[in-house]
């Protein structure tokens, strides 16, 4: 808790709001019932994970969460630069995952980033989940959210990942 103090104080520096904030460390929750019941007994995992949340360096805005982040080599096919800023999408299973709220929180992200992280440059957004493993096409319906969510973004590289199994079984 201390944490969650710090950090909304220094949201509060920011002049970010409130609803902003509670979104994002609305995580820890999340993370805190996931974790407790794999367990059977209180227990918060996946630490690593929440210092971004903490650290300023991830929010929740609208449906999806947005990590401050920069590409780790070149995609010159893309004319993308190692360093090149970006803002790399992360999806918690808070709500459904509508095309809508999902391009909802596209524009919210741009504004967001625009008023109170004027000096994070960007151009892209990334994204590296399970969710768009192009297998996922074979077992769901073309009209999946899923599938919808996966079409916003090219694929510039797989990662073999259990993350699947994990998740859904």
């Amino acid at each position: 808790l201390y944490y969650c103090e710090a950090a909304a104080a220094r949201y509060a520096e920011l002049g970010i709001p409130e609803d902003i904030l509670l979104a994002t460390l609305g995580d820890l929750r999340l993370w805190t019932d996931l974790w407790s019941a794999i367990k059977g007994e209180l227990y918060l995992g996946e630490l690593a994970w929440l210092r971004f949340h903490l650290d300023l360096a991830l929010f929740k805005v609208g449906r999806l969460q947005f990590q401050l982040s920069s590409f780790g080599k070149d995609y010159p096919a893309h004319g993308i630069r190692a360093g090149e800023g970006a803002l790399a999408v992360h999806i918690d299973s808070s709500a459904p995952l509508t095309d809508e709220a999902c391009g909802r929180s596209f524009l919210l992200a741009k504004d967001f980033f625009a008023t109170y992280f004027k000096d994070f440059s960007y151009s892209y957004f990334t994204c590296h989940s399970w969710l768009l493993d192009e297998e996922l096409e074979a077992v769901l319906k073309k009209e999946s959210n899923i599938l919808a969510f996966s079409r916003r973004f090219t694929k510039l590289e797989a990662h073999p990942s259990e993350a699947i199994v994990k998740y859904v079984f």
